[in-house]
Order: C-alpha cells, then structure tokens, then sequence
C-alpha cells in the first residue's frame, strides 16, 4: 500500500516506531473500529517501520497495547507524550502516516477531523497540516 511508502524504513529506534505507529492505530480507532482496510496497512505499517516480517501475534500484541494505553489515557495527553518521543525527522511522517491509515476505509468521520486537528497541534504541524493531509489523502488514494 502507498501509505507504507511514507516511511523511511526501517525506523531503528524501536521507541520512535512504536510511537509513529501508535500514532496512526490511534487515527485509525478514533471512531471506535477498525475497518478490514486499517487493519491490513497497519500489519504493513508495522512490518515497515520493523524492516522485516512480522506475525499475527506480534501485531496483534502491539495494538493490545495500544488499546490498554487509549483506555486508561485522554487521548490529547497521549499524542503529547508520543510527539515527546517522535524526534523532529518523523513528525511529518507520523502525521502523513495517520492521516492516510484514518482515509483508506474510504469513510471519513469527525472523531478523526478533530484527531487530525489534535494531532497538528501535538506535533508542532499547524502551518503544514492542511499540505500534508493533503500528501496522506493522495496516497490513500492510491492504494
């Protein structure tokens, strides 16, 4: 998928990937599912951000996680930690990343326009935001 190709892969800290992918399960999930599509780019996005193969489980376990951590967190202080831990090189990627995982059900909702705007702000992304959503759509598009 060409969502995937948004990465410059593989991301070696393993603290920065599971941030960038936390960022985009949580784009994904904002509004409450996650449709077959999300589901099968983010296993790619994980196998990407890794630099090999993964399983099932390894996935499975990492979104586990994910949703442990969404539940027990208000998501605006989450993406505020998480933008702590993305270094300045994968801002952009991590919104591109979310922005085009939220689009590629072909639906779009307005729990994920205001996790968008959330996110613009977390990462320091207001003034490109509109651009680069404009980049994640296209290649939604193009999966």
């Amino acid at each position: 998928m060409a969502i995937a190709h948004l990465i410059h892969a593989p991301i070696g800290a393993i603290e920065h990937a599971d941030a960038l992918l936390e960022v985009a399960f949580l784009m994904g999930a904002v509004d409450g599912h996650l449709a077959d599509e999300e589901l099968a780019l983010f296993a790619e996005l994980v196998a990407t951000v890794r630099g090999r193969a993964v399983t099932k489980q390894e996935t499975d376990e990492l979104m586990g996680r994910f949703i442990l951590t969404s539940h027990t967190t208000i998501l605006k202080d989450r993406l505020g930690a998480l933008a702590k831990v993305l270094p300045p090189s994968l801002r952009e990627t991590a919104f591109k990343v979310a922005v085009g995982l939220s689009h590629v059900d072909e639906e779009t909702t307005a729990e994920e326009d205001e996790l968008v705007g959330l996110l613009a702000v977390a990462l320091d992304l207001r003034d490109r935001a509109e651009t680069l959503a404009d980049e994640a759509r296209q290649a939604a598009g193009a999966d």
